[in-house]
């Protein structure tokens, strides 16, 4: 079975290599915003993911899956012939 991106995803921003690189909150939303929307990240979508971890307590595998479930990764995918979820 081949695997989806969101699947493609979540190995690549949990393996450990990834994690090694130690990223802070806002970097690491930064590369989401690069990975599942295909644009730089916008000041008041960075604000508002950094504050759901860092005040509201979400994980950051649910931000990974909330990005991997936007229509930008969804036409990403699509147009790459890739399975989004």
């Amino acid at each position: 079975r081949r695997k989806t991106g969101t699947e493609v995803g979540f190995l690549f921003f949990f393996c450990d290599e990834f994690k090694g690189f130690k990223l802070g909150n806002e970097e690491f939303v930064n590369r989401l915003y690069k990975t599942f929307m295909g644009r730089e990240a916008d000041k008041a979508g960075v604000e508002f993911w950094v504050n759901q971890i860092e005040v509201q307590g979400v994980s950051r595998e649910s931000v990974v899956e909330q990005f991997a479930g936007c229509p930008e990764f969804a036409d990403i995918c699509a147009a790459s012939g890739i399975i989004a979820a």
